[in-house]
């Protein structure tokens, strides 16, 4: 059975599921924890302290890295000459070298272009992500009118990719093909027959990854999956891809499924942060002063013109949180958009404070 938990950031869902895995913890039940990659080791922390130790025998934190190397050790399939990023480029440059009489769109640039490798390898990844082979690519081609750029620019990729993998294939492994391994793997062994599978802190997933997922709902004997969103037919247009996801896993799906909403914010202390995050991208909603929206000091504004300025902004409030309010510095965050916006700007502007930090 699928179970779709829908909740805005705060409203518990990862609580929600921390209750639940208790529950089959203490029932002597399997279970998986299914998070992304980043997330993985700070969430494994955080179950340990939560669970009573004997759930290291039934409970396992994973991302869908680590699942496929588990089945590879246990199907077969472990690999132990993964092709480094460096090779990956010169395999590339020796492709596009190999090609250049063949490329009817790239021909020209591609034994000269020095950004030309980088590209292809970029494409093929997304190509790969999204499950597209050489052989869908060139069907596209082959659909568009002739004359057309587009179409040798599909044609040519294709071509580039199949040299690409076939060169690659004879002396290394591409880890960029273990989460399709992976699927194929459970299509051949009900690895999740015991299991129930939790899968939390996702917008979306790749193809390759959504395949995993409907061999996991085809064997687990329970799914629960967190989507960051307030419905399942959210109107926000900053969650549409989170829409896609929910309306592809209930089309996926084919036992019953129970669809859990949480409304109630948890995790902020002051209401206005609680009305940002439950309100900031409902532009339908009329501007409301209410009890719950009144400014209680937890948010401020400040205008600056630049980027200098935000970083001086920026190092002024967190010496006045240490200063004043006895904060320290571990206990700050300071979050940009892009931080590459801002190398060499803020962290320059923290140095000369003497205020310590990592940026990442």
């Amino acid at each position: 059975m699928l179970h779709l938990i829908y909740g805005l950031s705060g409203t518990g869902k990862t609580a929600y599921m921390t209750e639940k895995i208790k529950n089959n913890i203490k029932n002597g039940q399997k279970v998986f924890l299914i998070v992304p990659e980043q997330q993985t080791v700070e969430v494994e922390r955080t179950m340990t302290a939560i669970l009573p130790p004997i759930a290291q025998l039934d409970f396992e934190v994973v991302n869908f890295t680590r699942l496929a190397n588990k089945l590879f050790r246990i199907y077969g399939g472990l690999s132990y000459r993964y092709i480094n990023k460096g090779m990956k480029q010169l395999f590339m440059w020796q492709t596009l070298r190999t090609l250049t009489p063949f490329l009817k769109e790239y021909g020209k640039n591609a034994a000269n272009d020095l950004t030309l490798p980088s590209a292809m390898l970029s494409a093929i990844g997304e190509l790969k992500n999204c499950d597209i082979s050489p052989v869908r690519l060139e069907q596209a081609a082959n659909a568009l009118p002739d004359e057309k750029a587009l179409k040798n620019k599909l044609s040519d990729l294709s071509l580039i990719y199949t040299t690409y993998e076939g060169m690659v294939r004879e002396s290394y492994d591409d880890n960029s093909d273990d989460i399709a391994k992976l699927a194929q793997l459970l299509r051949d062994h009900r690895f999740f027959g015991d299991y129930h599978v939790y899968i939390d802190s996702f917008t979306d997933f790749t193809a390759q990854e959504f395949k995993v997922i409907k061999c996991i709902l085809a064997q687990a004997k329970e799914v629960y999956i967190s989507l960051l969103a307030e419905a399942p037919n959210t109107e926000d247009m900053f969650l549409s891809s989170v829409k896609d996801t929910s309306h592809r896993l209930l089309a996926a799906s084919d036992s019953d499924t129970e669809t859990v909403i949480l409304e109630d914010f948890h995790r902020f202390a002051s209401p206005s942060l609680g009305s940002i995050a439950r309100d900031l991208w409902h532009f339908h909603v009329k501007n409301q002063k209410s009890e719950e929206t009144r400014d209680d000091g937890a948010v401020s504004l400040i205008h600056c013109t630049d980027a200098y300025e935000e970083a001086k902004a920026a190092v002024s409030t967190v010496l006045s949180l240490v200063r004043d309010r006895g904060y320290r510095f571990r206990e700050i965050a300071v979050i940009a958009r892009d931080a590459e916006g801002y190398r060499g700007i803020l962290d320059t502007e923290f140095e000369k404070a003497g205020i310590p930090f990592f940026m990442s």
